[in-house]
């Protein structure tokens, strides 16, 4: 994981994460993969993201001292592109989502092979840059093939996220 601290976040305790996006070169790019899917794939990372930094830190809906405000998306969207397909979920989304832990679609295994989690954290008062990072499966690891797959892979993805903040911080 390539993740960059760019100054200390130490008296940070509180976090305001963003609703999670989604990000794909080329017009109507994401339209072989299931919208279902894809809405699925956003709500879970976040759903994910949540319980990890909720153990750790105070969550917050607000922008205000000791806060930082986290954004992520999962991407697979090339900076030479001039245009971008975007899926963008709202706080509290009630819109349906497969459910279970069966197969995925084939179009949606396709996405997440080369689909990358890009993301930065600011100082949720002033806007400070303190972190910034992509990170992207390691080459030879096992394929996703279910969403049993995809939910065990966000959860030990946010999970190494929280602990990598929780050691930059005070929350220990």
């Amino acid at each position: 994981m390539a993740w960059y601290a760019l100054c200390h976040v130490y008296y940070h305790s509180k976090v305001l994460l963003e609703p999670m996006t989604l990000w794909r070169s080329g017009h109507k790019s994401l339209e072989p993969v299931p919208r279902e899917d894809l809405l699925r794939l956003v709500t879970d990372l976040q759903v994910a993201v949540q319980a990890q930094l909720g153990q750790a830190f105070q969550l917050v809906d607000e922008r205000g001292p000791g806060v930082m405000r986290i954004r992520l998306a999962i991407t697979q969207a090339r900076a030479a592109d001039p245009v971008l397909d975007i899926l963008r979920t709202a706080r509290g989304s009630d819109r349906p989502h497969p459910a279970g832990d069966g197969p995925l679609h084939p179009e949606t295994r396709l996405f997440l092979q080369a689909a990358v989690i890009e993301g930065d954290i600011r100082d949720a008062q002033t806007g400070t840059l303190l972190s910034e990072g992509v990170d992207h499966r390691k080459e030879g690891a096992p394929a996703l093939e279910t969403w049993a797959d995809v939910d065990r892979a966000f959860a030990f993805w946010a999970g190494r996220l929280c602990k990598r903040l929780e050691a930059r911080t005070e929350a220990r």
